[in-house]
């Protein structure tokens, strides 16, 4: 069974548009239910003990498995943006097939929303089920959360924020490929600003999108070996509540001293440290989602506002 037999019976453009990438549907929905259905066989083959775990055999499998799927399914979003882009939009403006849909009483924007829905409905619902198969994955291991810490490489495939990453793809691929109208470069574009995005929420913007929680305490605070614990900053405060990183006394000025004998000689008295407990995961991950909604949202709105204007009165 395909991703084109499952959806309703299909009409016009959208028919048209479901001939044309069948193929891309059919591989996509495989390797979905390939991978939902490896997990479920490891689980259920392995076994798992009475707490729900998976077997000591099944945690070095599983996790081998997760850790080869993570830099995958990272690159998911970039190339759903890049095939919307090109196949989808850029290659149809480029060779002109686009003109005889529109010649037939199907407008530029009808022709551009069935080809979106399409995409969008596959994709997203395809996503999902990935996004649902690492987590039970994930949780079904022994120490899971140490080994796939929700801050680290896994954070995207725990949550809503992956299928949110593949929506503005999406956005982002439909808007390329009308205003570069060329199916390589399109492509490439798309993958680009994909790529940047996601960088930037990994390196700056995620650890901004929930207020940090600061701990204190008069013994030193562990927060490296913490289990499920994303630090930021930690070191001492002086008496009059002054913040002494930790790194000041890594370099010359801790030489022939311990760590609490250099804070202490600057006035050191309490630990602190700054983290994003486990609790903060999910407003974390709502709010990096909808945010990633909203530009591709933006994408879209503006991408038939571009086929609007370059193609008024093609047809009606």
């Amino acid at each position: 069974m395909s991703a084109l037999t499952i959806l309703p019976p299909l009409r016009g453009p959208h028919w048209v548009a479901a001939r044309q990438h069948r193929t891309t549907a059919k591989v996509f929905t495989i390797v979905v239910l390939v991978s939902a259905l490896l997990v479920t066989g490891l689980l259920i083959a392995l076994g798992t003990d009475p707490k729900g775990s998976v077997s000591q055999g099944a945690d070095t499998g599983l996790s081998m498995l997760l850790h080869r799927a993570i830099t995958p399914l990272a690159l998911l979003p970039a190339l759903v943006g890049a095939f919307v882009a090109g196949p989808l939009v850029a290659r149809e403006l480029e060779t002109g097939t686009y003109s005889w849909l529109w010649t037939q009483s199907v407008s530029p924007a009808r022709w551009l929303a069935a080809r979106l829905t399409l995409a969008t409905a596959v994709t997203l619902t395809g996503t999902t089920v990935l996004v649902m198969a690492f987590r039970t994955a994930r949780n079904s291991l022994e120490k899971g959360a140490m080994i796939f810490s929700w801050h680290d490489s896994a954070y995207e495939m725990l949550g809503p924020v992956a299928v949110a990453q593949c929506a503005l793809g999406i956005g982002v691929g439909t808007l390329v490929g009308l205003l570069v109208r060329r199916t390589v470069p399109a492509m490439m574009v798309t993958v680009l600003i994909v790529f940047v995005v996601q960088s930037a929420f990994v390196l700056w913007l995620r650890e901004l999108l929930w207020p940090v929680q600061s701990l204190v305490s008069k013994t030193p605070i562990d927060v490296v070996n913490t289990v499920g614990v994303w630090d930021f900053a930690e070191g001492m405060l002086t008496s009059d509540g002054t913040r002494i990183l930790s790194e000041t006394c890594w370099g010359p000025e801790g030489v022939g001293m311990t760590f609490e004998q250099c804070m202490a000689g600057k006035g050191g008295v309490t630990y602190f440290a700054d983290v994003h407990p486990p609790s903060h995961f999910w407003p974390i991950q709502l709010v990096e989602t909808g945010i990633l909604l909203v530009l591709a949202g933006l994408a879209v709105a503006v991408a038939f506002r571009v086929l609007g204007k370059r193609h008024a009165g093609s047809a009606s």
